[in-house]
Order: C-alpha cells, then structure tokens, then sequence
C-alpha cells in the first residue's frame, strides 16, 4: 500500500494553527469531522502575526499536539509566542457559536501596569489558599529534536545547566528547517519554574469575567514580594444557591521587591 503524501504546512503559525483546525474540525474537514455546521464552530481571520514555521509531515500527529507543539516552537520568540484557545462568541446572534482563537503575545490582558494593575494578596482580602513552589518535576535539559516526512534527520541539542540533574532527554518535533534550533528553544519550556496557586477571590477589588480572567497577567503581593503571574488554569464551582466559587493556578513569570 502506498504511503499518504506528506502533509506539511509553511507560514505565520497562528495562520498555520487555523489551517490546520479548519483541515480536521472545520469546513475542510472530511464530512464525519466536520463540527462547523452542527455545533457552530468557526475558525478566527487570519492575522499573519506570528512567527514563520515550517512543518514535518503533520499525517503522525493528534490535532492537539500539533497545536501544542507549534505553540512551544514560539515559546521564546520574544513577545511573538503564539496562543490559542476555544471561545463562545458574545455576540447574540451567533450565541452557542465555539470560535478558534489565537493571540499573540499575550492570550489575555497585561494587568500588572500602574493604570490597571490588578493585586491580589491576603492583605486585600481576595486571596486565600496562596502557595509559592519551585519544581523541577518536568523539566528536562537535553532536547532531541526530530524531524519525519520528506528529509528526516535526528540531533540532539547540547545539555546545559536548566536543571540541577544529569542529562534528561525530552523528544520535540523540529520545526523550520533548522530543526536543532527547535530543540535549542524547547530547553526554556522545560526549565524547573515557579508555580503559584491559590483562590482568587471575586469582590470589591476585583471580578473575575470583568477584572481579570484566564490568560490575564496579574500581580500577587505574598512572601514579601509582588509576583508577576499569568492566569493558566481557572475552575469555577456554582453553589445551589449560586454563588461561585473560583480558584485560579498561575505561572509565575517574573517578581520584584515590593
């Protein structure tokens, strides 16, 4: 039997992470995929805003890690890294419509400037449960990236000193066509990293939906220290009597002396 044709895709990767969305889930998608018509899904106009890859032959891959393996290459790009998320449109004639969204630079918003900075701390009563931790669980300092499809090849990527262990090999997917760079800038997405949790807590100082949501840059002010996190992680309980309960995890991604 012969082999599928390589499938590959080249340009901006927020334009190529629809693409690829709309050929599985969308319009483009073989009928028993196709989601658009049924549950409403769309996918977002291109905006030719991200970094230029280029793919290996995506036929192996899940949608998701496609995806996800794409978000990573961009990563380290310098406030060029790509996100992307499932939104419900706002709009009420489009109500129930799922939309495929990417942002890049920052999924939602910088809330930590001096106009706008949102806080939480115990002080200000919208904070509890607060916990700091550093780990190394999943990091890794050698990457070995690897590219199929067309021209297949294998490097590894030289360790270095991001974890505190002997050499730890993680497999990524090599993008562009220096798939050894891929493997280089994968090293900081598997660093050891800070890791702030706790209840961020609706009220006078803040609400979530209005103030600060998920993908938000935020500040918490605990242990002495004004903490820059990003919002990744947001669950929401509704009591029967109907008042939420919201817990949100961050990743810390800078601090400063307070």
């Amino acid at each position: 039997m012969a082999r599928q044709a390589p499938y590959t895709l080249s340009g901006n990767a927020d334009d190529l992470m629809k693409a690829l969305v709309k050929d599985h889930l969308g319009s483009d998608a073989v009928a028993a995929r196709d989601i658009s018509t049924d549950y409403g899904w769309e996918e977002e106009a291109d905006a030719s805003a991200g970094p230029s890859i280029s793919t290996d032959d995506l036929n192996s891959m899940y949608l998701l890690d496609a995806l996800q393996d794409m978000a990573d290459y961009t990563l380290t790009d310098d406030g060029n890294e790509v996100f992307f998320g499932v939104e419900v449109s706002s709009v009420p004639a489009s109500v129930g419509t799922l939309t495929f969204v990417t942002r890049v630079g920052q999924y939602g918003e910088d809330r930590t400037g001096a106009e706008n900075a949102m806080i939480f701390g115990i002080e200000y009563g919208n904070l509890e449960e607060p916990r700091l931790e550093f780990t190394a669980a999943k990091s890794r300092n050698t990457p070995v990236s690897v590219r199929y499809g067309v021209n297949p090849a294998y490097t590894a990527s030289p360790a270095d000193e991001v974890t505190p262990f002997t050499r730890t090999e993680v497999y990524v997917r090599g993008f562009s066509s220096n798939y050894a760079y891929s493997g280089t800038r994968a090293k900081g997405t598997r660093a050891p990293k800070w890791i702030f949790t706790g209840k961020l807590l609706d009220g006078p100082t803040g609400q979530y939906g209005k103030d600060f949501a998920v993908g938000d840059k935020v500040l918490v002010a605990y242990v002495g220290k004004r903490i820059e996190t990003r919002i990744n992680k947001v669950r929401v309980k509704v009591s029967p009597s109907g008042k939420p309960d919201i817990s949100c995890e961050c990743e810390v991604t800078g601090w400063s002396e307070i």
